[in-house]
This record gives C-alpha cells, structure tokens and sequence, in this order.
C-alpha cells in the first residue's frame, strides 16, 4: 500500500512511500526508486529527502545518494526553513522510554537535544519548533533558547501557517486556529456528532 505522496516544493516530483521512496513526475514520468523508507519530507529547495526506516533516519538526493543522519528509531521530523537542520523525534532511554526532539546538522554529525516531545514542525522562521507532548499537549519551542509556550492542550499534530503567524490543530472533531503566541483561538470547523 503506498502512504505519504508529498510535493516538491517546486511540484516537479512526487515523493511517496511504499516500505521503499520512490519518485515519480506528475504526469506519471520517471519513476524512480530511491531505497528503503517511509514519511519522505522534502527539503526546502527540493533536492533532497528526509526519511525513516527501521535503521534510523537518512538523507537521499534525487539520485538516491544516502547519508545516515541518525541510527535511532524517529517518531517525525522536519527541515529547517534553510535545509541546513533537521527536527527529529528520537526515542531514547532513561529511567523509561521518553521521545525528545533533537536537532541534527542535515550532513549527519552536529546535534543538539532541544526538548522532550514528538511531531516537531519547524516555524517557517525558523526561530520556534511546535511539539506536541503528552495528554495532547502542544507546545511552541524556541531553538536557540528562551520561554517555551503551552499553546493548546487537546491539540493534535499542530501546523504553522505559511507566514508563521498562526497555527492550526485537531481538537477532537474540530479545527482549530490560534495565533502564534497561543491567543486568538478560533474554531474554524466544527463536525457536529
């Protein structure tokens, strides 16, 4: 079954998974195979792809080059506005399980713990990271230190919109959009039961 079709940025591929990436044009064209995988995220300029697999996390240009970026088992993650980093979710092992966001320099080597969580979202800034944390908790995460924000509690796999100002959620069956800084809340689509 194949999961996650996503654009490039410039729309000439479509990455998509298939316990393997592969490439294809959107008219059906030059289907390529690009190895083991799954959750393909573009970077920024489109000429490389983030992706997880049971080994860890890998970087693959479009000609199927891999680097290894991490050998740790990842729950989500995101390019930095500049491709230079990625987000990724790590599961690691203290006094129990826990998942931590870590950032990671995109050519493997550098990296960084910034905060406990999953599902990191990178601001199209470039300066905050949503996460989402336990009991559905969202979170705004400043990358090179400062106040974290408790944005929504209840709130599902949050998404900045494109110019960082606000950001949207699942709250149980409803759509929800608040500002940046957590205020301004606003249903915006509500299925009635």
């Amino acid at each position: 079954h194949l999961l996650t079709p996503t654009w490039s940025p410039d729309g000439q591929w479509i990455a998509f998974a298939s316990d393997t990436i592969e490439l294809v044009r959107p008219d059906g064209s030059e289907l390529r195979w690009l190895g083991k995988g799954w959750l393909p995220a573009w970077s920024p300029d489109g000429t490389r792809l983030a992706c997880v697999h049971e080994e860890g996390v890998d970087v693959v240009t479009l000609d199927g080059a891999r680097t290894r970026i991490v050998d740790e088992p990842c729950l989500g993650l995101s390019w930095s506005p500049d491709g230079r980093r990625l987000a990724l979710a790590l599961a690691h092992e203290q006094d129990e399980p826990q998942l931590g966001v870590v950032l990671v320099d995109a050519e493997g080597g550098d990296r960084r713990v910034l905060c406990p969580g999953m599902f990191p979202r990178w601001s199209p800034r470039g300066d905050r990271i949503l996460v989402a944390r336990e009991w559905f908790q969202l979170w705004s995460v400043p990358v090179e230190g400062g106040e974290e924000l408790l944005l929504a509690e209840e709130a599902r796999l949050g998404r900045w919109s494109p110019d960082g100002s606000r950001i949207a959620f699942a709250r149980g069956e409803e759509v929800v959009v608040i500002d940046a800084d957590g205020g301004g809340e606003r249903v915006v689509r509500d299925v009635p039961e």
